[in-house]
Formats: C-alpha cells, structure tokens, sequence
C-alpha cells in the first residue's frame, strides 16, 4: 500500500483544520465468501399519519469467483428485524427471496418489503432502533454470509419551506464538528467518540454537521444509538481557492476534470452512510463556490437518494448571498449579526439554517442567548443552526529543554509558515476535552424547557416544552428560593405532576414563599430547574437539562448603618509627597504624584502587592488579536489603552478631614497612546478617584472617567490592584461558578460561590484575559485562616481575580511562557466591552457591548474592608457608614454638546451630588414627583449605575420608590428605558 501526501485531490481538501500526514483510519482486510451481499439499501416510508410504515430493503448479491455456476445449490436471501438491539431482543419481521446469481461481476437485486403499523419511530429525542439481520443462504438453509444494520423508523423532508423530522419542524441545536484528538490528532479512538457524544447530550446539542468530511464510520453508530441528527458533509473545500479572479483559479467551478472526483466523493459518503437514521441531509461540502460540478453533485443525489435533503453554504463566497436553489434544500449564511438574523431568514422561502455562527475561538462566544431570543421569538422562521464549533484542535507537544514536560501546540509551533496561528482553537472545549463557560452558555440557550415568569409574587411560572416527541413527565422539577445566594427554602414537583405533553405549555405554581416578616433589603432569587427522573445512555438520574433564575421583586439588599460619629477617629498626615491616613488597626497611603493608592495595612500587615490605580485595560481575546491578516484592518485595537493608567496626569489632590473619616480626591486626565493606527487621535479625558476613608479602616473608592469624544473605545473601565500572593482564595456573591462577562452572562447564575484563585482562569489556548465576574455584589480575598480583604460594590460590578496581570499575559503564545505570580491581581470594572461573539474579530461587535465616549462619563464605586478570621464576608458586606461629604465629579467635556446631551450630563451631576445630602431619598423623591427625570435626563449617561451608587452610598429607595421610578421609565421611549431598566 501507498500512500501520497499530496495528490490532485488536494485542491479538494483545504478545510480550516491542522493538515497532518498519514492514514487517519483503520483499514481492515476481510476474508468473505465469492458469493455476497455486496451492498444493500434500507428505507423506511411512513404515512403523514406516522401510523403506518413500510420496510424497504434492496440487496445487491454478486458472484467474484463464479462460485455459484459451481455449485447445484441455489441461493436464498433472508431478511430478519428485531425489536431493539440487545442479544435478545425479539424478532418481529422475517421474509425469505429467491437470488438468481447468474455471471461473475454481476449484481444481482432482491428486493423485500412489509407493513408495519405503529413502529417505534427514531428522533434525537427518543432512538429508537432495531435489528436488521440479512443472510445469504443455500437453499438447504446453510448460511454462505451474514451481515446486520440498525435500523430506525423515521420520516425526513422538506414541505412548504419547513424542515420536518417524523411530521414536525425540528429545531437544529447544533455543533460543527472535527475529528481530533489531542493525541493523535484526525485519529480517534472509540472511548473519546463516546465522551463528545455524551457530552453533547448533556448540553443539549442534538445535531452534528461533519465539518467538512465524512467521519469515522462508528460516529454514525453512535449517532443511531444515542440519538443525534447529522449533516453529513463530503470531503469538498476549496475555500480560497474557490473564487474566480487574480491568482484564484475557481476551483471547482466548471472545470471538467474535477467532476468524477467530486461526484466520487459524494457516491462514497452516500453508499456508505445511506442506512443510518442519523443521517438527516447530506452536504455537498463547504466553501467551494459554484459552478456545474456541483450542481452535477446536487443532481445525482437528488436522483440516487432523495429521502434526504441537500445542504451546502457559502456556495458564492459570501456569506449574506443567498444560496443557489439548485446546490442546496436550505437557505442559510455563516456568522450572521444578530440584529440581521431575521432579515436574512426571510428572504428565501426554503428553511432556514445557521450553518456556521458564533466563532468560538478563545473567550468568546458572546451574545449567545441573543440569537435564541431571537428564534424563539419568531418560530419557525429559523430552525437553528450549528455553533463553531466543538473543541480546539491542538496538540501535546514536548516543551524544548523540559524532558518529559507538554504543552498544547496550535499553528506556527510546528514550524509551519505561513499559518493561522491559532485560528482552528475554536472550540466550545479545550483541546484536551475540559468544557469551558462556552458550552455552558450554549447549553442554556439549546435547553428543551422554557422557564418564564408570569408572576413572581404569586410563584407561578410559564413552561414551555420544546420538545418535539417528549412529554416532561421524564424529569423531576426542582425550585428554591435564595436569600443573598443562601438557600432557605427548596422542593419538588414530579414531571408527571406537571402534565406537560411536547410543544406545549402551562403555567405552574410553586409551593414557594417569602420568609415572614421578610428581612429589609435582602436579594431573593428564585432558581428552577428540571432533571432527569432516570438514568438514560447520555446522563446519570437528576441531571440537569434546563433552569432559570429569577429575580424576586422585593427591595434592594440590607445594609447596616453606621454613623460616621460612632466611629473612631482617623489621623491624617499630609505632606507634600503622600497623604497617609491611618486609625485603629489600619493605615492607608496616597501618593500625591501619581494619584494611586500604594500601601493598605490591616492589624499591622500590609495586604497590597501592588498600587491601586486607574485602569482601561485587559489582555487581548482571541477576537482582539485575530490573525495577522484580519490585524490589519481591525479598527480598535487595544492598544490604545495600555499602560495608559499608569501614567495619568494629576491637576489636584484634595483632603478633606472630619471627625471619624477623611476624603481624598485626586483630579486629572488619561491621555491615550495610538499606535498603529495614524487615523486615531490622541485624546485626553478627565479622571477622579475619590478616596473616603473611615475610622473602621474601611474605604470607599469612586472612580469617574468621562472619555471626550474620538477616543477610541477602552476595553475595561475601572481600577486595578495587587493583594499579596497569601490572599489565594476567593469567595463571592455573584455570577458563577464559571466566568461570565458582559455579553455572555446568561448561564452564570447569582450565588455564593468559592474556589482558589488560580482555578478561576479558563487556560484558553493562547494566554487572554479570562476568570471575570459579572454582576459581582461582594467578593472576599482571604489566606488559609479566612483573613484577608473584602470588596463590596456599590450595586454591582464587574470583578476580576487571577494571578498574572494583563501585562504578563499579553504577547505570549503559550501558558508555560507567562511568569510565576508574586500577588493576586485584582481588577474592578464599572464598563465592560463584550468578549465577541458573532464572528472571528471584533468588527461585529454589537455597539450595546462597546464602551463608546457617548455612554460616559463612567462611575465605580466600591469598598474595601478588612475580614478577619472568624467574619462571615456576608455579613460584613452590609455595613455601610454614613457620611455628609458631597462629591461632585467632573462634568465630562463635548466638543459641541446638544442641548439634550448637557441636560443628561446636568442631571447626571445633580443626582451624583445627592450623595452627600442629608436627605438624599428625599431629593430623588422631590424629583419624580416634579417630573424632572424625563427623556433627556433618563438617557445614555444617566445608566443604572447612578442609582445603584445613589442607594449604596446614601439613603435607601424603598419599594415604593422603586416603583415610582419603574412608572417614570415606563413611560419613555423604548431605547431610554431599556438603558435605565
């Protein structure tokens, strides 16, 4: 045997993949009988009643060596079904036909065929299968050959533009898919086929696309066994080569000496796969253009095997075109916007399908849930699509000058040049198979049960069953009611209480209820969840399928106060060099020239490892830094931002002393660095942070950025600091327990949550930024006696904790190269910008998850105290001090402000100046009922930011109050409401 590293076939194989060498399957030599069952077909037809059906089968028999002239026996072929696949499994069906084999080199077919009525029918959801057992015998009943398939009852088409599965419009919740294994990279090994298949049971995926091959034959088995719907995809890409013009050659296009090896290629996919149930629609490949080859292709499938339909996509090179009827059954497009998705579905009257979306290379995949808001809300119009995709395809690799040590190896490690760096790391899992925050977000948005409110303070929920053949008596439902993230009461309903039959919905009152008399201000949160009532051959009893979270609507969290005069008294030290502020047990230092703050001691011992300063900065995600070639036309790039907080200019330094607390306000500006890009300006914004410290060593830090306008967008917008490397764990109450960000948030519910802080870091395959928090009300920083420090936020924050700073992590390549850490780094954000979601770069970075100069100025506010050994960080997390100080931040400059923009930056102003008012619920009060936050007011930069610093730092909003506010917004436009609610 030979094999060929490159032949002409090549030009055929240009997938998005790492290109290995070798044989990547088993190949098996057989030993059969010169008479045969050379190939057989198997079809099942059902009526639209789905009651009857009729069992097809075709056998080809062939004579290789004249045998049968040989012999006076004639032959006989037998056909046999069982019910199911085990051993012993009932036969149900047997038919027996008489085989003329006449000629060496000649089939000969058989057809048999039978009624069924009622037959259990195949789905994703429900498998089921039997036993087909085909024996060619001599007519004294001697068996000369046997050979068996699974066989699946089910019903595939097309009809009146809606893809339809056994009668109904299925919902594709899919994934494209690679063959990889770390190891041996295209080869895979039955254990690890296993391990994805289950694993995308559990997440809810139903459907695979073979990007962009056929797979190993035992992937279809497992397919049949465990129930998923498979595009099954010929091994056809041209990719770049696929357009005509310049140095392109149009490939395959109309050239003729590439039709036999495409239409080969189609006729060995579809005689090899053609009996599994699997198999849903075949793809004539990916990214090949157009032409007369592939319509040769579509043709001769839609001839040999029409049960199924055809898919292919991108036939023109671009993915907002539509595709040509006659290459493909269904419309579709690669990584559509998701403000476009509708849009584009309803151009075309074919079925709609996402046959790529949602680029998952390194810490993306955001805005997810989008996407399935989408969908659901317009039924029918797109049936789903396929995530891109599974898992990074790297590989271990020996580390150079480390024996016996590995690291995960992508392109340009190899010594390949030119590449794509780390393009193929695109997956919902590590290359070794760990599952990251991606696939938990892709879970939820795929889940079957739909989980609404209908009215919380009545505990009654809308469920809707997506499911297409399965009632929800198969899962048990679970609900509790969290107090702060604390669990204080929890039940469950049986699925069979439920009564809830497929695509269906009911509402459902739970036997749930607020404590009584209910605490002030604590956070309730309502979770649901539905899990398996028992162990199926994807997942063990009680796993979970779907859940939500609700937010109770009871008032804003409790937090004790404590007067400023009841404290002990703070002694300030002021030179002309730092400002040090120190009280019982505590001392804290500002430097004046630099605005930080550079030394926090608690009881004596010094918690900072480095300065608490402003900051816009992170290490770069994949979608930031692209590949080289998508660099060049990115059009904000982040490098503007770095470092650029370490070295604001400061105008001012104020100290205000009072009994029992001082304030130090620190004024200045942020100039940005623009490299790279000459079309950029140099822009220069105002800065603040305002310290307060009190007599109980707790300080407040109020951080206001207000960018001026033609400054690029900063990707973070808050602070950041060091604790020394002992403080190594971390408790929090947030989302959680996996990273969440700003626009992929959606499965990281509210809760207590611990870890050490190393393991809060995704190791994405080139080091970036990972480990955030959304949403993070307090987080505790503690050593192994449960010292250490607590941030609380003044409402809610974004919060980051790992242990190398972006710095250390940005301009690396791999994690063995970023240095040992020396500290915790923290990092809080009031502004996030998204992590990226719907392609492989930032340029469709919705502008709501953009940090654009129009939506500032930017305010964080949050606390640092001490916890000491023994101190529940809950409870510490809320004390506040009350305090008379005002604050007025600066107003941010506008070139040529509109008169609307100033009254919103006016009124921005005026409530932050409510802080240090004695009556500040009084003024918020006043306001409303003068009607004074109307639309011009409630806008960009009036975000609910300012009244969540506006409760933490002064009075309380009642629920009445609250409800006041919600009429105002109400009755506002639906883009100024939206910002505000």
């Amino acid at each position: 045997m030979e094999v060929y590293r490159w032949c002409t076939g090549s030009y055929l194989e240009n997938q998005d993949n790492v290109r290995l060498s070798g044989i990547f399957r088993s190949v098996f030599l057989v030993s059969r009988s010169p008479v045969l069952i050379r190939d057989f077909t198997v079809r099942t037809h059902l009526d639209d009643a789905l009651v009857e059906a009729e069992l097809e089968i075709r056998a080809d028999v062939r004579d290789y060596a004249g045998e049968s002239s040989a012999t006076a026996l004639g032959y006989q072929l037998r056909a046999r079904l069982f019910d199911g696949t085990a051993p012993t499994a009932p036969e149900v069906w047997a038919q027996t036909a008489e085989v003329d084999v006449a000629g060496v080199g000649i089939d000969v077919t058989t057809t048999l065929s039978a009624p069924f009525q009622q037959p259990r029918l195949w789905s994703a959801e429900c498998p089921n299968l039997y036993t087909l057992v085909l024996e060619l015998c001599h007519e004294d009943g001697s068996v000369v050959e046997r050979v068996s398939t699974r066989v699946g009852f089910r019903r595939v088409e097309v009809i009146d533009g809606v893809f339809r599965i056994n009668g109904q419009a299925v919902s594709i919740r899919g994934v494209n898919r690679h063959e990889w294994s770390p190891r041996t990279g295209r080869t895979l090994t039955a254990a690890e086929m296993h391990a994805d298949i289950r694993l995308m049971k559990q997440s809810n995926i139903n459907a695979v696309r073979t990007s962009h091959y056929p797979n190993d034959p035992r992937w279809y088995e497992l397919a049949d066994e465990y129930g998923l719907y498979v595009f099954d995809e010929a091994n056809n890409e041209s990719h770049i080569n696929r357009i005509d013009g310049g140095d392109r050659p149009n490939i395959p296009g109309d050239r003729p000496e590439l039709r036999e090896p495409l239409l080969w290629r189609m006729r060995n996919m579809v005689d090899r796969d053609k009996n599994h149930a699997c198999v849903v629609a075949w793809s004539l490949g990916n990214e090949s253009g157009v032409g007369s080859n592939l319509e040769a292709m579509y043709e001769w499938v839609k001839t040999y095997e029409a049960t199924r339909p055809v898919s292919y996509q991108d036939a023109t090179g671009s993915g907002s075109a539509i595709v040509p009827t006659g290459l493909s059954d269904f419309d579709g497009d690669f990584y559509p916007p998701v403000t476009e998705l509708i849009t584009r579905a309803e151009r075309d009257s074919r079925p709609y399908l996402l046959i790529e979306y949602a680029f998952s290379q390194g810490n993306t995949s955001g805005y997810l849930d989008e996407y399935w808001a989408a969908i659901r809300e317009h039924p029918g119009l797109v049936q789903g699509g396929f995530l891109w995709d599974w898992a990074d395809k790297g590989l271990w690799w020996a580390l150079p000058g480390h024996p016996g040590e590995e690291f995960i190896s992508y392109g340009g490690d190899w010594g390949d040049d030119p590449n794509e760096e780390g393009a193929h790391m695109s997956g919902l899992l590590l290359s070794d198979g760990t599952p990251t925050a991606k696939l938990a977000e892709a879970k939820l948005a795929y889940q079957p049960v739909s989980i609404s409110a209908k009215d919380l303070l009545a505990w009654t929920l809308t469920i809707s069953n997506e499911h297409l053949f399965t009632g929800l008596d198969v899962y048990t439902l679970h609900w509790s009611l969290t107090e702060d993230g604390t669990t204080i009461e929890e039940g469950r309903l049986p699925g069979a209480q439920l009564a809830i039959g497929p695509q269906l919905s009911a509402d459902v009152t739970l036997p749930c209820r607020l404590p009584e008399p209910v605490p002030a201000w604590a956070e309730y949160r309502l979770d649901v969840s539905f899990h398996l009532a028992a162990s199926t051959s994807w997942a063990e009893r009680g796993h979970v399928v779907a859940r939500a979270q609700f937010d109770i609507p009871v008032a804003l969290r409790s937090e004790t106060r404590v007067a400023v005069i009841d404290l002990p008294p703070v002694d300030i030290a002021d030179d002309a060099n730092v400002v040090r502020v120190s009280g019982d047990a505590f001392a804290v230092v500002i430097e004046r020239a630099t605005g930080r703050l550079t030394s926090l001691r608690y009881d004596e011992r010094e918690v900072l490892a480095s300065d608490l300063l402003p900051n816009y900065w992170r290490a770069p995600n994949d979608p930031e830094l692209a590949t080289p070639e998508i660099r060049a036309y990115l059009p904000e790039p982040s490098q503007p931002w770095r470092g650029v907080g370490e070295e604001w200019t400061i105008s001012k330094v104020e100290v205000q002393p009072m009994s029992g607390a001082a304030r130090v306000t620190v004024r200045g500006s942020i100039t940005t660095s623009v490299p790279f890009r000459p079309s950029y300006q140099i822009t220069t914004s105002p800065q603040s942070i305002v310290y307060t410290i009190y007599g109980n060593g707790q300080v407040d830090v109020l951080s206001t950025f207000a960018p001026v306008a033609n400054t690029p967008n900063p990707q973070v917008i808050g602070t950041t600091f060091g604790l020394r490397p002992e403080f190594d764990t971390i408790h929090w109450y947030g989302r959680g327990p996996l990273e969440s960000t700003a626009d992929r948030r959606a499965s990281a519910f509210f809760g207590r949550y611990s870890g050490a802080v190393a393991d809060q870091v995704t190791c994405y395959s080139r080091p970036q930024d990972s480990a955030n928090k959304a949403d993070t009300r307090w987080a505790a920083l503690v050593d192994d006696t449960g010292t250490g420090v607590l941030l609380v936020a003044g409402g809610s924050m974004y919060l980051n904790v790992q242990p190398n700073s972006p710095d250390e992590l940005a301009d690396r390549r791999h994690w063995h190269e970023v240095p040992t850490s020396r500290r915790t780094v923290v990092r809080i954000d009031s502004a996030q910008e998204g992590v990226q979601g719907g392609n492989w770069d930032v340029l469709t970075r919705p502008d709501k998850y953009s940090n654009t100069p129009a939506k500032g100025p930017f305010s964080l506010l949050y606390r640092i105290m001490p916890l000491r050994e023994g101190e529940d960080p809950s409870d510490s997390a809320r004390r506040y001090v009350e305090t008379d100080l005002p604050y007025s931040p600066p107003a941010a400059p506008h070139p040529s402000p509109k008169d609307a923009e100033s009254q919103t930056v006016s009124a921005t102003s005026t409530v932050r100046d409510w802080l240090g008012q004695p009556d500040a619920a009084g003024h918020l009060r006043a306001a409303m009922s003068r009607a004074e936050f109307d639309d011009s007011v409630l806008g960009a930069s009036l975000d609910l930011s300012v009244v969540q610093l506006f409760a933490f730092s002064r009075g309380r909003l009642t629920s009445e109050m609250l409800r006041d506010l919600i009429g105002k917004v109400a009755t506002l436009p639906s883009q100024s409401a939206g910002t505000i609610r």
